[in-house]
């Protein structure tokens, strides 16, 4: 595990190196690129859902290996789950609205929305409403607050939209919404000022599975236990300590307070806001096409002569 988490900040950290050199021109074929490569998986995912392209789950290949895993079987395409399929949708759009073009950056954004639909995904919600509150707030304050208050509002009332779980449960007690209420507290305190070292969190999390909050058996068992607290900034507190989320903020702040002067800045700067939006009720910076494409933009906004 800590290897897996080493290479892929390795490879983040290159990657955001290489695109501190990119000019505008060359932002936009990568933007344009990854669009095009989510467009195809959307594709693929709606034959899944159709019919037309048969499906296989996660389980079944879980099974291929002999690993054992319970994840349903959902139109994901070649992203196996969909929703790293939404969230890849979600980096996807955002920067080919804003300076794909105004028909082909266009065209390969609409044809990647049937991921969001498709998956339904709390957290690719959450980006997009995140990136619409940053847009606006650099042209009117009040509809980005009104955006927010409407945001917050909807997440508050999702609990309520689940019914009842098998448990008899409903609004913030129903299963799903407990389950992550529950990992999110118990991550918390294990949380300490050096962290538990890179990739810790499946091996240590047991320790403190029940230490705020009796987890369920379907969140936590023998056979089952999270990869991540499901957010970002959790996850990096518990593997990396204070001092390590400490870090990657005052990265993230300085990144986001780079000048936009073009649109492919202003592209940049909206699609690493959407990253961080994600990382609260997802593990984007733990999955390589969402960690890799994010330390893309970041690296071309971090730039400090001007793109031409």
């Amino acid at each position: 595990m800590a290897f897996d988490r080493v290479w892929k900040f390795a490879l983040a950290g290159m990657i955001f190196a290489a695109a501190s050199t990119l000019d505008a021109r060359q932002y936009r074929h990568c933007v344009f690129a990854f669009g095009i490569g989510v467009a195809i998986n959307a594709l693929v995912a709606v034959g899944m859902k159709s019919g037309l392209v048969p499906i296989v789950s996660s389980a079944q290949i879980g099974q291929k290996f002999g690993i054992f895993t319970t994840t349903p079987t959902t139109p994901a395409a070649m992203m196996v789950n969909a929703n790293y399929l939404a969230a890849a949708a979600v980096l996807a759009i955002v920067p080919l609205i804003v300076c794909g073009g105004r028909i082909w950056g266009r065209v390969v954004a609409i044809l990647c929305f049937p991921a969001l639909v498709l998956a339904l995904s709390k957290a690719a919600v959450v980006g997009i409403a995140g990136t619409a509150v940053a847009a606006m707030w650099r042209l009117s304050r009040k509809v980005a607050v009104a955006i927010l208050v409407i945001s917050v509002g909807a997440l508050c009332a999702y609990p309520f939209t689940l019914g009842v779980d098998g448990y008899g449960n409903s609004g913030f007690m129903h299963i799903k919404v407990k389950n992550r209420i529950v990992l999110a507290a118990n991550t918390a305190s294990g949380i300490t000022v050096f962290g538990h070292g890179a990739g810790s969190f499946w091996p240590i999390y047991p320790k403190y599975a029940n230490s705020v909050l009796d987890a369920s058996q379907t969140e936590y068992s023998f056979n089952r236990r999270p990869r991540t607290a499901h957010n970002d900034f959790l996850t990096i507190a518990f593997e990396g300590g204070v001092v390590a989320l400490a870090l990657w903020l005052a990265f993230i702040a300085i990144i986001l307070r780079r000048t936009i002067e073009t649109r492919e800045k202003l592209a940049a700067w909206l699609t690493t806001v959407a990253f961080l939006a994600l990382g609260l009720f997802h593990f984007a910076a733990f999955l390589p096409h969402s960690l890799f494409v994010a330390m893309l933009h970041a690296g071309y906004l971090a730039q400090k002569r001007p793109s031409k």
